[in-house]
C-alpha cells in the first residue's frame, strides 16, 4: 500500500481565499481544508489533480469537510482535453440530508478500497483523477474536503513477484550477485563458516591502526608505555622496599634477634650475586670498623651480626621508612633525601662520593656499603646488582642507598 503523492493541481472550479485547492496536495497531518469560495452557491466544487506516477489505485482516504456527495473519476494526462474520464468511485455518501441540513458531522472519514471501485478502472493503471464533491441540502455554507490521501496495491504485486522460485537465470542478474557477496561478507557467515572474526564482531578488527587517529593513537602510546614503566626494576624494586622494611623493624626494646629478621628468596638470590661481582673486580672493598668504645661495651659479650647492626643503627633511622626522590625516582632514607634533591640530575659521582663521608653517613653504616667497581659509589649488597645493570648507560649515578 504505497502511497501516491499528488504532483500538481490540473483544474478546479472554485476555492477559498485562506484554504485552498493546493492544500489537498500537503501531505502532512497539519494541512489547511479546501474549501469552496463564500460567493459560490452552485453546490459543485471539482478539481482535477495530477498524480507523480501511473498506477493501479487500491485506495483512497477522504477527509470530508461539509460535502454531502463524493464522485471520483480517472483518467490519463496522454489523452486528449475532450477524452471523457472514467468513473472510478461512484457517487458516494458522505452526509445525511439532515446533517447537511443541521450542519452537523462536517467533519468525518471515509476509507474506500478496492472492492468499493469499479472493476473495469480498478484493475489499470492512471495518473489523472476527477474528485467531485456535492452539497444540494445547504448551500449557503461553504463546504469542500479535509485531505485526500491516494494509495496503490503494487507492493502486493512485488511481494508476489520476489516469492517467485529463484532460477539460474534470476541468479545470475547483478541485483542477486551482489545480494549474495554481501551475504558472503558479513560477519556472521565469515565467522562460522571461515573461523573468520570480521566486522561488527571484532572491536580490534574495527580499531586497527589504520583506522585510529593520530590523538587515539598517542594514547595508545602512553598507555602501553604505562604498563612498561609499572614492570620495570626500578618500581618493583620501590614497591618492595617498604615490604622489606617493616619486616626488618626492631621490637619496642629497640633490638632485633636474628631470628625475627626473616630475608625473602629475592634478597637471598641478590647477596650472592652481588659477592661475584665483588670478587670478580680489581677494586679492593674497603670497611671501617668501629671503634668498641663508641657502640660496644668491654664487658659485653659478642653478640650476633644483625644484633650488631641493630644496636650500631640508631631507632629513628630504622623507623623511618625510605622516601622516593620526585626528580630520579629513587628511593632515599629521610636523612639524606634533602642533600641528594639539592645535587639530583646535575652531580657527578665525585660529589657524592664526597657526600657519602660526610656526617650524614655514620661509621656503621659504611661498614656494609659495597663499592660499585664502574663508579666507584657504595651501595648495599642487596642493591649493587641492580646499580651495576644500569651504571653504564646512564651520565648521572643512580643513587646512593641507605640500610
Amino acid at each position: 500500500m504505497a502511497p501516491v503523492k499528488i504532483k500538481h493541481i490540473v483544474s478546479f472550479t472554485s476555492q477559498d481565499s485562506r484554504n485552498g485547492v493546493c492544500n489537498l496536495c500537503d501531505g502532512s497531518d497539519s494541512s489547511r481544508p479546501w474549501l469552496c469560495s463564500v460567493q459560490d452557491r452552485t453546490g459543485v466544487l471539482r478539481v482535477e489533480l495530477q498524480m507523480e506516477k501511473v498506477s493501479a489505485i487500491g485506495f483512497i482516504d477522504v477527509g470530508n469537510y461539509g460535502s454531502a456527495f463524493i464522485q471520483v473519476d480517472v483518467g490519463r494526462s496522454s489523452w486528449s482535453s475532450d477524452h471523457p474520464f472514467v468513473t472510478l468511485l461512484p457517487t458516494a455518501t458522505l452526509m445525511s440530508p439532515a446533517d447537511s441540513k443541521q450542519g452537523t458531522g462536517r467533519q468525518n472519514v471515509r476509507m474506500f478500497k478496492k472492492a468499493d471501485f469499479l472493476s473495469r478502472a480498478a484493475e489499470e493503471s492512471w495518473d489523472r483523477m476527477r474528485v467531485t464533491c456535492t452539497q444540494p441540502f445547504n448551500k449557503h455554507t461553504q463546504f469542500g474536503l479535509s485531505f485526500l490521501r491516494i494509495r496503490t496495491v503494487e507492493d502486493d504485486t512485488e511481494d508476489s513477484s520476489e516469492q517467485q522460485e529463484d532460477t539460474p537465470e534470476n541468479l545470475r542478474t547483478p541485483e542477486k550477485m551482489s545480494s549474495v557477496m554481501e551475504w558472503l561478507s558479513s560477519p556472521a557467515v565469515q565467522n562460522t563458516f571461515f573461523g573468520r572474526i570480521t566486522g561488527d564482531g571484532s572491536s580490534e578488527a574495527q580499531r586497527n591502526a589504520g583506522s585510529l587517529s593520530r590523538a587515539e593513537r598517542m594514547v595508545k602510546a602512553a598507555q602501553l608505555k604505562r604498563r612498561s614503566l609499572s614492570t620495570s626494576p626500578c618500581s618493583t624494586a620501590s614497591s618492595t622496599t617498604p615490604q622489606r622494611e617493616d619486616n626488618s623493624k626492631s621490637p619496642p626494646g629497640g633490638f632485633t634477634t636474628s631470628g625475627e629478621l626473616v630475608k625473602t628468596p629475592q634478597e637471598q638470590r641478590r647477596k650472592p650475586k652481588a659477592r661475584q661481582i665483588l670478587l670478580n673486580s680489581d677494586t679492593p672493598l674497603k670497611r671501617s670498623r668501629p671503634t668498641g668504645s663508641t657502640h660496644d661495651h668491654p664487658t659485653s659479650p659478642k653478640l650476633p651480626r644483625s644484633q650488631a647492626e641493630a644496636r650500631q643503627k640508631p631507632i629513628d633511622a630504622q623507623d623511618s621508612p625510605e622516601t622516593s626522590c620526585p626528580l630520579c625516582g629513587e628511593s632515599f632514607s629521610p636523612d639524606y633525601l634533602p642533600f641528594h634533591a639539592s645535587t639530583c640530575l646535575d652531580s657527578d659521582p665525585s660529589g657524592l662520593v664526597g657526600l657519602m663521608s660526610s656526617s650524614v653517613f655514620g661509621s656503621a653504616a659504611d661498614e656494609h656499603m659495597v663499592p660499585c667497581p664502574l663508579c666507584s659509589i657504595s651501595f648495599p649488597p642487596d642493591r649493587i646488582q641492580q646499580h651495576a645493570s644500569t651504571c653504564g648507560d646512564t651520565r648521572e649515578p643512580s643513587a646512593v642507598w641507605l640500610n
